[in-house]
């Protein structure tokens, strides 16, 4: 009828399934007597584009990909007479572009574009413009509808386009390029041809590979005769109708001409990618010599377009890509072209189907309804759009959602990954309408679980938004605001030049380099700042989205890295140097009018009351996005309730006698007291066996007075090693406690000082000990007292495995909050050089880049064992500073003073922040004396030499950066928290003796590199079971600007989460920080020979069957596992993935729920949940005949072995050996 007047718009269908599809599509006979653009639109704007899908007019149905288009610009061979013409008339847009390409071409070809269309297109300098100009006019067509290219691929001068499209070159050099190469061509006419041939493993003869298309169509050329003679050589070729042959040696001819008229052409950074046929995979500089190889060299198409994508032919007929293509010969109209956009569809494309139906007044009909395959389905993962679909409650609706996207590295605030604010506003746009106004209130960290609650409309139609993240127990509030309905109305489509005449162009990349200042990092998916200019009061950007991104741009209303890079030119008015970094605060009047953009230009204009608004339109001038007002606020400092430090306290209860006590090895303190005393643990268990009686405590006294401190604190921590290993691996000595005394080891106020600094890193190595092994083994620190010595005897309790005495009264340690001083850190002289160690790691890359943009270093020495970081230096240097990277192992005493003798004079070190380390975990039973000195020679020997060689210097900060492992004791990490146990007592005696130190004790960092960058996924759960959380960077940058400026000399820096810890035993140092509930009665002193008097009133299973279910269940937890069921009944420990580590937690985590004592090596004598459970229910129940105390059986291969032999053992099953004892995890 004539309402329809129009082109044809395809019937699109999608399904779930290929068969839903195939009912769907039989359904629509019902739909004959509707008008069929109304049954279009319906189909194409009503309905869930699903994976499977139908275009009406096609065979079979197709299965969507990932979106992901790449346009394919053929060489030559695609002409023909009349081509464009019917688009012209028919379409405003490809209109206009092919008046563009007509005055670009003009000044070089003098010919009119519309005039040579309809003629017979038959020389080379008319086909290849006109070829270029139709093209470039298709791919606005597509791009009018939807259809974004995520990757451009030329043929041969197809490449021209390619590259203008791409925006690699502008449209005058693209139009220069085409004209003047063809004209030269003429030169060579009527001497060469061409020919195709069908496989790929032809025999060129005389002839060139011209081109590989594919395995089966490569090109040759080459002498006009020597094309005949090949031709009837082999009959499956085919000429191809040109006389020249482009791709061969005759175009040598006009190397020059070609590279005279060309030069001075201004290749563009793309804002597509642009994939090269005649260098595939290299970045290649689209000048004059460039264009030229172009039409000299082999054409690698196949190459070129290898996993790339959906291939779409951009074109007047499709000679390459033959499935997908624009147009066809004698087809040359919207029918066409709609028709080829819906096929795209089907392959998964993105349409702007508004665009299509636009000025049809198409209505939305009834339809058959979708014919479900009824079966049941398990839910699938969240899709990557962020938010699932609504849940209606009675206050509104509740979307779930999950932010958790690899691109979202690439934000980073100080070198944490945030989600930037574009994310929260992505949030609040697909809840519903227009965002009147957002505020964000808390940063949000990926990844999230987050909530966003709409509340009902009111009576203007406004609806209360809010977003929270979930960790834990606890919600934050990220931001609130109003929605709006959204209006309909649009702005107009923007017609104007662009850029406008006169705009400044500014290199993108100073602007980036201005957010760096402020310590905004952003990396690729951020990066898609294109091309800026000035212009007037506005700024103008072109943004793009990157490759990997495109496919995905579907699934946003605006993607979030596109709009984020889209502010970024505002830096160009709003950043000076010495600038914070400022994130966004409030939108206001935000409204979407496409989705799914994957390239806009924007415009940035400030508002009077400072605010920033902005345009969004894409590449053809369609709105897309448009912002009133954005507010940006500097990014606050963190909250500094993760700082913490140790305070010694007076013990809450009583304390308890030693009773019946032996000592060990010498007794300087005199502790001995008429208690027998051994030379040694040999000469104690020869003692035992000779029938003297097993003591409950053995005490063991460490001091030391070696002159060098780094080897006096090694062999101190080898000394301390020997001990503990002996001891645990002896099970006659299972029911006695080891205690370790030490002299000056520990500080109990900030200004006392560590007189032994060697047996510092003893506490850290025991701290471990104890972790691994509960109520086996206590610390005591002791002063010079006497009465200190004395008072010793009755003062420990089974309760506080770590004590210090002083003047005679007992201190224990508790982990308390410490609150930041507000004034800001201004130690650091802007003229003096600041020394890092490990400074081109990840941590120390991040403190160096903090140090200058935030506490205005200008001279840096990076210190690494291996030098290098030449890229670190090239960023640092371009935020002001002058950075210098040598290679030096700090833990060589010459080499440190060799580096620091290379301070220049003119600027001295005032400065040292020690970062280096390295990791190498084990468990203590297991750890080898190489194993130790590995991790605690570049902490200890390093620190050591720094101190003793600045000494005399007049440093402001001494900084040491040390390790949470040292003051809790993490398992597995013995050396590691021996090590940084010595910084936190260095620390302590430089800051008593008059020197600056501060040592920041840090916890978990998140961000995979430096001292995390070994954890798995399953050691990061352990130690959010234990209470450990990972701090941002951001985070860990504040808090070190907090503890810079902290009256303590060592200061703990940690995430540590309370829920947690109150679901773990809690140890004695962290009772202070943790509410508990109601618990049953502690242990008593002595063991009970029945365990469930231990346990007073708890309630405990005691029979197999129930013990199953607890030992179950503990070991899902351990593993990271749902629930219980993750965990088969009669499956080995070591087949569902237990290694050592995770056994000492199961078995301490059994220990404190049963009140057993149990080995270390328990699931390896017990292998498999149902043996373990009956070995619990027979030690829980014993037989009144068997009240002695006898060590637990073992399997007749573990008979008599020691700890090393059993560990070794275990590793042996795990096909873990490494060779020296490590844990390997």
């Amino acid at each position: 009828p004539p309402e329809d007047a129009g082109p044809v718009v395809p019937w699109v269908v999608s399904a779930a399934s290929e068969q839903a599809l195939r009912e769907q599509v039989a359904e629509l006979q019902e739909v004959a007597d509707l008008r069929p653009v109304d049954v279009a639109f319906t189909l194409a704007v009503g309905r869930a584009a699903l994976p499977w899908r139908w275009v009406a007019g096609e065979d079979l149905p197709v299965r969507a990909g990932d979106g992901r288009v790449v346009f394919v610009f053929p060489g030559q061979g695609s002409q023909w007479t009349g081509m464009g013409l019917e688009l012209w008339d028919s379409s405003p847009v490809f209109a206009a572009s092919m008046q563009a390409c007509e005055e670009a071409l003009k000044p070089h070809t003098g010919w009119s574009l519309r005039e040579q269309l309809a003629g017979p297109l038959d020389q080379v300098d008319v086909v290849q413009p006109a070829l270029f100009a139709v093209m470039v006019s298709l791919a606005a067509l597509w791009r009018s509808y939807g259809v974004e290219p995520a990757a451009v691929v030329g043929h041969s001068q197809g490449e021209i386009a390619a590259a203008y499209v791409a925006g690699a070159l502008s449209l005058e050099d693209a139009a220069r390029v085409v004209a003047l190469r063809s004209r030269a061509l003429r030169a060579i006419a009527g001497r060469g041809g061409m020919v195709s041939v069908p496989f790929a493993d032809v025999d060129p003869g005389e002839l060139s590979v011209a081109a590989v298309n594919g395995p089966d169509s490569v090109i040759l050329s080459g002498d006009k005769d020597a094309v005949d003679r090949f031709l009837a050589g082999e009959p499956r070729a085919r000429r191809i109708a040109v006389d020249y042959a482009s791709h061969s040696p005759h175009v040598e001819a006009v190397r020059e001409e070609i590279l005279v008229a060309l030069d001075g052409i201004v290749p563009l950074v793309p804002l597509v990618p642009f994939h090269s046929t005649v260098a595939p995979g290299e970045d290649v500089v689209l000048d004059a010599a460039y264009w030229y190889r172009n039409l000299r060299q082999t054409v690698r198409f196949a190459d070129a377009i290898t996993g790339l994508g959906t291939l779409v032919e951009v074109s007047p007929h499709p000679v390459l890509a033959h499935e997908l293509g624009s147009l066809r010969r004698d087809e040359g109209g919207l029918d066409r072209f709609f028709a080829s956009l819906a096929r795209v569809w089907a392959r998964g494309a993105a349409v702007d189907w508004a665009a299509v139906f636009a000025g049809r007044d198409p209505r939305r009909v009834v339809l058959p309804t979708y014919r479900f395959q009824r079966r049941r389905y398990w839910l699938d993962g969240a899709s990557p759009g962020w938010l699932g679909e609504p849940v209606q409650w009675a206050q509104g609706l509740l979307f779930d959602g999950q932010i958790d996207a690899p691109w979202l590295a690439d934000h980073a605030v100080d070198g944490t990954a945030l989600v930037p604010g574009t994310g929260l506003l992505e949030l609040a746009l697909r809840a519903g309408g227009t965002v009147e106004e957002l505020t964000l209130h808390a940063p949000l960290h990926p990844p999230a679980q987050v909530q966003v609650a709409v509340g009902l409309p009111d009576d203007t139609g406004r609806r209360i938004v809010s977003i929270h993240s979930r960790t834990g127990d606890e919600w934050t509030t990220h931001a609130t605001g109003t929605l709006l309905p959204d209006t309909g109305s649009e702005p107009d489509h923007d017609d104007s030049l662009w850029p406008p005449t006169g705009a400044e162009r500014v290199d993108p990349r100073s602007v980036l380099d201005r957010l760096a200042g402020t310590g905004l990092t952003y990396g690729p998916a951020f990066q898609g700042l294109r091309r800026v200019w000035r212009h007037g009061d506005e700024i103008l950007a072109e943004v793009v989205l990157p490759e990997e991104l495109i496919p995905e741009a579907h699934h946003f209303g605006l993607h979030p890295a596109l709009l984020d890079a889209a502010t970024h030119a505002a830096a160009l008015t709003r950043v000076e140097p010495g600038d914070r970094a400022r994130v966004p605060f409030s939108w206001s009047g935000v409204r979407l009018h496409a989705t799914g953009a994957t390239a806009v230009r924007v415009r940035l204009r400030d508002t009077a009351d400072g605010a920033l608004e902005l345009t969004l339109h894409d590449f053809t001038g369609a709105p897309v996005a448009t912002v009133e007002s954005l507010v940006s606020r500097p990014l606050t400092a963190l909250p500094s309730n993760f700082l913490f430090r140790v305070s010694w306290s007076a013990p809450t209860g009583s304390a308890g006698d030693l009773g019946d006590r032996t000592v060990i090895g010498p007794d300087p303190l005199g502790l001995a007291a008429g208690a027998p005393v051994h030379a040694d643990l040999s000469a104690l268990r020869r003692a035992v066996a000779h029938g003297a009686p097993m003591p409950g405590h053995v005490l063991a006294t460490c001091l030391s007075d070696g002159p060098d401190l780094a080897v006096s604190a090694r062999s101190a921590a080898h000394r301390v090693l020997d001990l503990v290993q002996e001891w645990l691996a002896e099970p006659a000595l299972a029911g006695s406690r080891l205690v370790i005394v030490t002299r000056g080891a520990v500080a109990t106020t900030p200004d006392e000082d560590v007189t032994d600094l060697a047996h510092a890193a003893t506490w850290g190595l025991v701290r471990s000990a104890q972790s691994e092994h509960p109520d086996r083994i206590h610390l005591v620190d002791v002063d010079d007292l006497p009465a200190s010595h004395d008072a010793l005897r009755s003062l420990l309790t089974r309760s506080e495995p770590q004590l210090a005495v002083r003047s005679g009264a007992p201190r224990v340690p508790r982990l308390v909050r410490t609150a930041a001083r507000q004034d800001s850190w201004n130690a650091l002289d802007r003229n003096g050089t600041v020394l890092l160690t490990g400074g081109t790691g990840t941590l120390g890359s991040l403190v160096a880049r903090h140090l200058i943009t935030v506490h205005g270093v200008r001279h840096l020495l990076l210190a690494s064992r291996r030098g290098g970081g030449e890229d670190l230096v090239t960023e640092l240097t371009s935020l002001g500073a002058t950075v210098t990277v040598e290679a030096c192992d700090v833990a060589d005493r010459e080499a440190t003073a060799r580096l620091l003798g290379r301070v220049p004079a003119e600027h001295p070190l005032t400065a040292v922040v020690h970062l280096a380390g390295v990791l190498d975990d084990g468990l203590v039973e297991t750890m080898s004396p190489a194993q130790l000195d590995r991790v605690t020679r570049p902490k200890i020997d390093g620190a050591v030499h720094l101190h003793e060689l600045t000494r005399q210097e007049k440093l402001t900060a001494f900084v040491l950066f040390s390790a949470a492992a040292g003051v809790f004791g993490r398992q597995g990490q013995g050396n590691y928290a021996a090590a940084n146990a010595f910084l936190d007592g260095l620390a302590q005696h430089r800051r008593a003796n008059g020197l600056p130190a501060v040592a920041v004790a840090w916890g978990l960092w998140d961000g995979g590199g430096g001292m995390t960058g070994h954890l798995t996924d399953t050691d990061i759960a352990r130690m959010r079971r234990s209470g450990m959380l990972a701090l941002a960077p951001a985070e860990g940058l504040a808090l070190l600007d907090a503890a810079l400026v902290a009256a303590e000399p060592a200061i703990v820096a940690a995430h540590l989460d309370p829920a947690a810890l109150r679901d773990t035993a809690v140890p004695a140092l962290l009772r202070g920080l943790v509410s508990l509930p109601a618990r049953a009665a502690p242990r008593a002193a002595a063991p009970s020979p029945h365990p469930a008097a231990a346990r007073g009133t708890s309630v405990l299973p005691t029979t197999p069957a129930g013990l199953l279910g607890l030992v179950r269940d503990h070991a899902a937890t351990v593993l990271g596992h749902g629930s219980a069921a993750a965990v088969p009944e009669t499956h080995g420990f070591l087949e569902i993935g237990f290694d050592s580590l995770t056994a000492v937690e199961l078995r301490n985590r059994l220990a404190t729920v049963t009140g057993l004592r149990l080995p270390a090596t328990l699931i390896f004598d017990h292998p498999t949940p149902d043996r373990l459970a009956e070995h619990l229910a027979a030690a829980l129940n014993p037989v009144p005949e068997q009240v002695t105390a006898v060590p637990p059986p073992r399997p007749a291969v573990l008979d008599g072995a020691s700890a090393d032999e059993v560990f070794a053992f275990i590793d042996k099953q795990l096909g873990r050996a490494n060779g020296n004892g490590s844990d390997s995890r």
